[in-house]
């Protein structure tokens, strides 16, 4: 049967109930009075020599084969096995671990000199790491690559930069973590500008490390963050003064003079055929001559409708093109307002009323194309009412 395993929690629990506690020889020591009986199987269950690997401790005095209520034991407890957890002395010896200082694992941990463990939040040394992990992977997306192996955020700009996760316990009491926080907010963004923002977080990221020791690259970053957000909002100010709302209001007026012209054009493309629909049928019904009246009429009757028709039949693939033309055009108008949107949502709903009015105009010219060609059909049905009307005694 396996054994089980005795959490951290339980652990910290345990530890504080220490009287005379000191750190030394990299344990904590302190005395200890066994309350009740829960403690008595607790602390049997970690002296045991099987439990040695997983929870070292030197008993240095008392007994814990014969424990029971009132015993009193001098113990000096070691970090445990580290899938449960770090039981350390302080911060410095807590960011020696690579991967708790830059937040990529959550392990259960205990700082002796703070008192403080991993899940209690709202300790100002939680938060601070918390803050650290977070910061972290906001530069991760902003950098070309981040090595979990070695913890090194690597960036790309003229050559490789690198900029190891690593800081002492100085760095991350004073850094601040309400500009990071906002920093992070930022660089968390999803509006559009989200890879502009990336890119000039790295470059703010490297001009203010250009001199700094690789070692201290992330020291730096944590103790000039305001200075580092100051960069990135100069940076972003200059990239958002590109899409300024003037600019992008001439860009989208200049789209519907653009569109608003090819509009007018499928019809204006077309005009001489269109005016040719009255025209022709008055000179077609009067062409049509009763077929007694004149030898040969029947062949100048039909000769004058197989013209018509095809006239008709052209004037159809006419307007069948300019139909795809105005389809072509709304796609155009709809393509450009989602880049518009790409680039910020807010001017987009802003200028929306452009697009609307732009597809609103392709829509009624369809229209207009749709009853040009029904007066068509009605102008050669009424031709060819009065060829047969006509010509009906020849057949």
């Amino acid at each position: 049967m396996p054994k089980k395993t005795i959490p951290l929690i339980d652990l910290v629990a345990l530890l504080r109930k220490m009287q005379s506690r000191q750190w030394r020889d990299g344990r904590l020591h302190g005395q200890i009075t066994v309350a009740d009986e829960a403690m008595v199987a607790l602390l049997s269950r970690l002296l045991a020599e099987e439990a040695a690997d997983d929870y070292p401790c030197v008993i240095e005095q008392g007994d814990p084969e014969t424990l029971k209520v009132g015993d009193v034991l001098q113990l000096g407890f070691g970090s445990p096995r580290t899938s449960i957890g770090l039981v350390v002395r302080s911060v410095e010896a807590l960011l020696k671990n690579r991967e708790i200082a830059a937040g990529t694992v959550d392990f259960a941990w205990y700082v002796f000199e703070e008192d403080v463990a991993s899940w209690e939040a709202d300790a100002d040394l939680c938060k601070r790491l918390n803050t650290v992990k977070r910061l972290v992977h906001a530069f991760e997306v902003s950098a070309a690559l981040f090595d979990h192996r070695k913890m090194n955020l690597i960036f790309i700009r003229n050559g490789r930069f690198d900029v190891p996760v690593h800081y002492s316990d100085s760095d991350l009491k004073a850094f601040d973590i309400a500009t990071a926080e906002g920093l992070i907010k930022e660089l968390g963004l999803e509006d559009g500008h989200s890879q502009q923002r990336k890119e000039i977080c790295c470059t703010a990221v490297l001009e203010l490390l250009a001199n700094t020791p690789e070692a201290s690259r992330f020291s730096q970053l944590l103790n000039c963050v305001v200075e580092l957000r100051a960069r990135f909002d100069e940076g972003y100010k200059l990239f958002a003064s590109s899409f300024s709302f003037e600019k992008i209001r001439e860009e989208a007026e200049a789209v519907r003079i653009e569109y608003t012209a090819k509009i007018h054009k499928t019809l204006a493309d077309i005009q001489g055929q269109l005016l040719g629909i009255p025209v022709s049928t008055i000179v077609v019904a009067t062409q049509f001559k009763e077929v007694s009246t004149t030898p040969g009429q029947l062949w100048i009757n039909i000769a004058v409708m197989t013209g018509a028709t095809i006239f008709g039949f052209l004037l159809f693939i006419a307007l069948w093109n300019q139909k795809h033309s105005l389809d072509v055009i709304f796609d155009e108008v709809t393509r450009h307002e989602r880049g518009l949107k790409r680039q910020s949502e807010e001017l987009a709903s802003k200028l929306s009323n452009v697009f609307e009015k732009l597809r609103a105009r392709v829509f009624w010219h369809e229209v207009a194309l749709a009853v040009i060609f029904l007066v068509a059909i009605v102008a050669w049905l009424v031709g060819f009412s009065v060829f047969w009307m006509l010509s009906r005694s020849a057949f």
